[in-house]
């Protein structure tokens, strides 16, 4: 059975007009977050089953802007919930979805929301669980920035990638941890049949803010890490051949998924100059360092 959710869109808060990060920082080419990021926005958060007789609703948000809480843990009671679809609110329409119930990153445990930070955040398993978003949103000229954190364990992820085999190309922000429980993000990029960019950036503990430029040009493949500029170099072309995937390598290769949990990830179609307001909202709102 499928329900329908009402998102109450927060166009005010008190007396002043809601702004987005993405009203501020603009040309998104996709934007998945549990917050309100754009206030044109008029749609939901996330599409989310309950375990309880697999039914879906989607869940809005409240009137200031966050995840709809109170909407979801009414819809879901006391059991688990899983995002089906993770809205893209950029305007293009590029939703991330996933329709095998095994598969679906969960954002409710036994009635309570999953929390980060104290921010509902989706909980990726690092065994099956990813979206498909049927586009290949890691091009030349783009920004990525994400709000994540890694699941304490020794093991290695993909949380977002473009993936078609070694020889044709891959583009991926790996995750992992080394053996001394230390967690890492390992930038690797894979721009063609022999060349390849791989990078560890060893992260804090808890959640992490990366910020990646994807660009030609000298040293304008940029990877930032909580506002620290962690590398620089210099590329040529990257592999598009495969649409993007969310929590493993690519929709085409079934490999290395994402164990931790996912807050915010937006995707721009044109480098951002402006990184420290960028990140500056990010950071504020999760209070990730």
């Amino acid at each position: 059975m499928i329900r329908r959710g009402i998102g109450v869109q927060p166009y005010t808060v008190g007396a002043t007009p809601f702004v987005g990060l993405l009203d501020t920082y603009t040309n998104a080419a996709a934007a998945y977050s549990v917050r309100l990021l754009r206030s044109a926005y008029t749609g939901s958060a996330i599409r989310v089953r309950r375990s309880s007789d697999n039914t879906e609703q989607d869940i809005g948000f409240d009137g200031n802007g966050n995840l709809n809480e109170n909407a979801l843990t009414t819809f879901v009671g006391a059991n688990n919930g899983f995002v089906t679809t993770f809205y893209d609110q950029s305007g293009n329409s590029r939703n991330a979805t996933q329709t095998t119930a095994a598969n679906q990153p969960q954002i409710v445990s036994s009635g309570s929301v999953i929390l980060e930070n104290g921010k509902p955040s989706l909980q990726f398993d690092g065994s099956n669980d990813f979206f498909n978003t049927g586009n290949k949103l890691l091009q030349l000229n783009t920004t990525v920035a994400a709000a994540f954190d890694f699941t304490r364990e020794n093991v290695s992820g993909t949380l977002i990638g473009q993936w078609s085999s070694n020889t044709t190309g891959r583009t991926l922000l790996l995750t992992n941890q080394n053996s001394q429980g230390v967690a890492q993000s390992n930038i690797l990029l894979f721009f063609n049949s022999t060349a390849t960019v791989n990078n560890n950036i060893v992260a804090p503990s808890g959640m992490n803010l990366i910020f990646w430029n994807i660009a030609t040009g000298s040293n304008n493949y940029q990877v930032f890490n909580n506002g620290d500029n962690e590398y620089n170099t210099t590329i040529t072309s990257i592999a598009t051949n495969v649409n993007t995937a969310i929590g493993r390598m690519s929709e085409a290769t079934s490999a290395t998924f994402f164990d931790g949990v996912l807050s915010e990830l937006i995707f721009w179609g044109s480098i951002q100059s402006s990184r420290t307001g960028i990140e500056t909202n990010i950071n504020t709102y999760y209070g990730i360092y």
